[in-house]
């Protein structure tokens, strides 16, 4: 109901700035250019003999090299969202230099993270929108709805005439072209790209300790997992008993990770609904009411009745979880790319588990978002007077040149590259004299680091910046891999009927599973629990996701 408000208000607002002299809408179509008439004694050509026209630009674009980008300096209204490791952006280097290299000049409007969400949807009601948007956090509704009534230019022959690196990298990546792509077929925002698969994904972890001590080794399937287990959960660290699997977050990571044992998951983390995947004839299933769920419910709740699961595990929060992990307690966890989040203090003690093979012979990793983040990050608005300039501004993001400006800052200052050729970060960031974190010394300098921006991570400087575990994890399970996460998009009225269905029948599906697993609910209820879901939508639901991702497969 707020976000129509929002919608209604907009519309006013637009109309009223239609009426007023002062803003160029850029989403108007240029006008098609003359066709100069024939020279005197020049016969006239007929269409078939018309040479192909070269492409026209404008004229203050620079198309003589890559920089500066505009041939005189001009001033932008930039719109972002300031996170709390990031300094103002107009005083940090990184931007201030790329100003002086694009001759364009940006007027930021940067909101603090805690106050962004407020301030958009004031923009957005009183119609004062920026030149652009970058880090910009506009979900899909904002997109196709700022789309549809023309605030945002549609990108698309911006891509192609003015993006090359973008260009590139859609072309390594089969798809993400089409997962941007709104259902009319515009683009209207463009994200951040991570081409650094082992920090995508989620991983499951194991105290390596606990295994040599009991003499038991990895397990490869389900049955094993729960044999070695319930050895753990009859075992004690340091005199105190160990929880043989702990979590936090509800303990919603145990059921999708378990679940690829079943063979759910396999479109991804980032397909906009947990429940939601393709089933065995190719068409979107929800998997909370398929007889494998069941099994999959009545696999973990065995363990629960076995003193398996930390009696805690659908209730507590990080911190909990961490000051059991600092006890050295944990013998499993189903969470994160790193083992960090058990705590610094004996993290070193967890290994991978590879992908579990599951009772019907299911192995493979979904537990992975998709190479698209932050949908919504970039958007130019009607209000830019040079589009063309601004999408050759974004596009130096996504080189491996303009990501290592971005990520790491100005070589000498914040990183440099020691004789083997490998980067690393100076003194000023990983011991700063002001005692600022590491990220926040790199947010002085770039909001590079902080996500959500428009740009290309290039997995060589993820392997700087993460962990080594991260990569170890990830060799664990590389083999098992889904091809890729999907993200699909939905239209206004799509998006306003999910937004109804998913809240009511996915906060059911995750309540009643927990009671299935503690006891609270008997599983002779489950035909009443698949018939309370299908009362609540199940088929429109369905219906939904199924238009979106045959829109997604005939892109």
């Amino acid at each position: 109901m707020f976000k129509k408000k929002l919608f209604l208000l907009l519309a006013s607002a637009l109309l009223i700035l239609a009426m007023s002299a002062g803003c160029r809408s850029a989403a108007q179509p240029a006008p098609a250019p003359a066709t100069p008439p024939p020279q005197a004694n020049e016969p006239a050509t007929t269409p078939q003999e018309t040479p192909p026209e070269e492409p026209s630009y404008p004229s203050i674009l620079n198309m003589d090299s890559q920089f500066p980008i505009t041939n005189e300096v001009i001033t932008v209204r930039g719109f972002a969202n300031r996170a709390p490791s990031h300094a103002r952006f107009e005083d940090m280097e990184v931007l201030n230099m790329y100003e002086e290299m694009t001759n364009i000049r940006i007027e930021w409007t940067d909101v603090p993270s805690d106050m962004f969400e407020e301030r958009k949807n004031i923009m957005i009601a009183t119609g004062d929108f920026p030149c652009f948007f970058w880090r910009g956090g506009l979900n899909s509704f904002d997109e196709v709805s700022l789309g549809s009534l023309g605030v945002l230019v549609p990108l698309n022959d911006l891509i192609d005439a003015h993006a090359v690196n973008l260009l590139e990298r859609f072309e390594e990546m089969p798809g993400a072209r089409d997962s941007i792509t709104q259902p009319s077929g515009n683009i209207y925002s463009l994200p951040q790209f991570n081409g650094s698969l082992a920090s995508l994904a989620q991983y499951s972890w194991i105290h390596q300790g606990f295994l040599d001590m009991l003499g038991l080794d990895m397990p490869t399937t389900t049955d094993e997992f729960f044999d070695v287990m319930l050895a753990f959960s009859l075992a004690q660290s340091d005199g105190e008993d160990i929880l043989a699997i702990s979590s936090r977050n509800q303990g919603n990571e145990i059921f999708r990770q378990l679940g690829n044992s079943w063979g759910f998951g396999n479109l991804g983390m980032q397909n906009t609904n947990q429940f939601i995947d393709r089933g065995p004839d190719g068409n979107i299933r929800f998997i909370a009411t398929d007889p494998l769920y069941r099994e999959l419910i009545e696999f973990i709740k065995a363990m629960w009745d076995a003193g398996i699961l930390d009696r805690e595990i659908f209730t507590q929060g990080v911190a909990e979880f961490t000051a059991k992990g600092d006890r050295n307690v944990v013998g499993a966890f189903l969470t994160n790319n790193t083992p960090s989040i058990i705590g610094n203090r004996n993290m070193h003690y967890y290994v991978a588990i590879p992908p579990l093979m599951g009772p019907h012979g299911d192995r493979m990793w979904g537990d992975i978002q998709a190479t698209i983040q932050a949908t919504g990050s970039f958007a130019i608005t009607y209000r830019a007077e040079h589009p063309e300039a601004l999408m050759r501004w974004v596009d130096h993001w996504y080189s491996e040149e303009g990501s290592i400006f971005l990520r790491m800052g100005i070589r000498g200052v914040s990183y440099d590259i020691d004789a083997d050729g490998n980067m690393f970060y100076m003194d000023e960031i990983t011991n700063n004299p002001r005692g600022l974190t590491t990220a926040q010394a790199q947010g002085q300098f770039s909001p590079g680091i902080g996500g959500g921006l428009a740009h290309f991570i290039f997995d060589e400087f993820e392997r700087i910046r993460l962990e080594p575990e991260v990569f170890e994890g990830f060799a664990a399970v590389e083999n098992y891999l889904i091809p890729y996460s999907v993200v699909l998009t939905f239209t206004l009225a799509e998006q306003e009927r999910l937004r109804a269905l998913t809240t009511d029948i996915n906060t059911f599906v995750r309540e009643s599973r927990v009671r299935f697993v503690t006891g609270a609910k008997s599983m002779d209820e489950w035909d009443n629990y698949v018939r309370q879901i299908e009362r609540m939508g199940l088929a429109e639901l369905l219906e939904i996701y199924n238009a979106a991702y045959a829109r997604f497969r005939d892109r």
